[in-house]
């Protein structure tokens, strides 16, 4: 896998944690756009009848919540089907709030061998990467 994918992928796995964050506030912006103030007193726009269902179509149609969504989902499904060794790698080389611990440090903490943690964790890199078809 070229290093730029890799990279990518960690950062996603390293945003997870902050990603229903990320969605909430993209649906705040959508559902909540900053206008100008008109100072033409008397002379603005008129307001648009069906205001609910553009709301709600811009919420379907914007490519960056669902791009942000698919992530989420994406890493979800992984964790939900690695087993318990490699969600533990996972999470204690990325989903931490500070992680302390190095691949080394990791596979002293598993009791497993560092090629084991080693190809696990690209494993589930790998999968990810499946998921989200990069």
């Amino acid at each position: 896998m070229e290093r730029a994918k890799y990279n990518y992928l960690i950062q996603i796995i390293k945003d997870y944690p902050k990603t229903p964050q990320y969605i909430h506030d993209r649906e705040d912006e959508i559902l909540h756009p900053w206008r100008e103030q008109d100072d033409n007193i008397g002379g603005g726009r008129p307001s648009p009848s069906n205001g609910q269902e553009r709301l709600l179509i811009r919420l379907s149609d914007d490519r960056r919540l669902h791009a942000i969504q698919q992530q989420y989902d994406a890493v979800t499904r992984c964790l939900a089907g690695s087993d318990s060794d490699t969600v533990q790698i996972i999470h204690e080389l990325y989903l931490k709030e500070h992680p302390t611990l190095t691949v080394d440090g990791v596979a002293d903490k598993l009791h497993e061998g560092l090629t084991t943690i080693k190809r696990k964790r690209s494993a589930f890199i790998e999968t990810l990467a499946d998921e989200l078809g990069v």
